[in-house]
């Protein structure tokens, strides 16, 4: 078991060294270039291929589109009842409570522990989370949505018709899925190395809050997860996807969105780089009770 375990979990966490290696040696891997590649091209690549190929019902896809809705409905639900009760700032600290990296942590967990076949469920989540920030995270920092933005996510064109695509039966030309497969397979590696080459800028203060809440958050991912996925009769796979992505420390994302809508960036990054550490621990735990069940 704990083969399985650690041949999924060591390279999402060694990869991300290597860019935090680099930002320490003066050699950053960043730049809009690269940025472009990862997100416009490879990402949008590897969404399509993972749903095209996807062996799945229309009726299970909507069911997962769903799920997906109900964790970040609770997710946003829980985290603004503590929030409340504690005092803490709403607009700093509800949308990185919400929104986890389920992209740049997510998606390589997904494919190192089930393969091609979960990277078709993490890549659901995916996208439906991008929507989701880039809406609902960004309106609760700046008290508006940035729905131009997501209307121009190619990531969100390439899940329509990657599912189309899927659900009409289309042809699927060796060509075709082996250019979009060889574009998709740079996504993986890049989003673990500029994980760490974010984390290797990020300064963390407040050290005790930061970590308090990356608990908060791994435990309500968690908790949410098994429990949307067994309210809606996930097993298997699916569930297992379900739970590991829900389970995502908070997304570097949320730390640049702080820093445009200056909402105490320094807080959130703290929460974000300590999250990460802590979920490097809990998410091999979780992983080898999932596999063990």
């Amino acid at each position: 078991m704990w083969d399985i375990v650690l041949a999924a979990v060591l390279p999402v966490i060694l990869t991300p060294m290597v860019g935090y290696l680099l930002v320490r040696l003066g050699k950053p891997v960043e730049g809009d270039s690269l940025r472009i590649l990862v997100s416009n091209i490879g990402t949008p690549a590897l969404v399509f291929t993972s749903l095209a190929k996807l062996s799945l019902s229309g009726s299970v896809v909507a069911l997962y589109v769903l799920a997906t809705f109900a964790c970040i409905f609770c997710y946003w639900l829980i985290s603004l009842v503590m929030l409340r009760i504690t005092g803490l700032s709403t607009r700093t600290y509800l949308q990185p409570l919400m929104f986890g990296n389920v992209g740049n942590l997510g998606l390589p967990l997904a494919l190192y522990a089930a393969g091609p076949a979960g990277m078709g469920f993490a890549s659901i989540i995916f996208v439906i989370h991008s929507v989701g920030n880039f809406t609902l995270g960004q309106a609760i920092c700046a008290g508006r949505g940035n729905l131009k933005h997501v209307m121009q996510s190619p990531n969100l064109y390439a899940a329509i018709v990657g599912l189309a695509w899927n659900f009409l039966h289309l042809p699927q030309p060796t060509w075709l899925m082996n250019t979009a497969s060889l574009l998709g397979s740079i996504v993986v590696p890049m989003m673990l190395i500029m994980l760490g080459t974010s984390l290797a800028k990020i300064h963390v203060s407040m050290f005790k809050r930061a970590f308090l809440l990356g608990l908060f958050r791994l435990a309500l991912g968690t908790s949410v997860g098994w429990a949307i996925s067994t309210l809606f009769g996930f097993t298997g796979m699916a569930q297992m996807i379900m739970i590991l992505l829900s389970a995502s420390p908070p997304a570097v994302y949320n730390y640049l969105f702080a820093i445009i809508w200056k909402t105490e960036p320094e807080q959130v990054a703290s929460l974000v780089v300590v999250g990460t550490l802590i979920s490097a621990v809990w998410i091999p735990i979780l992983l080898a009770f999932l596999v063990g069940h």
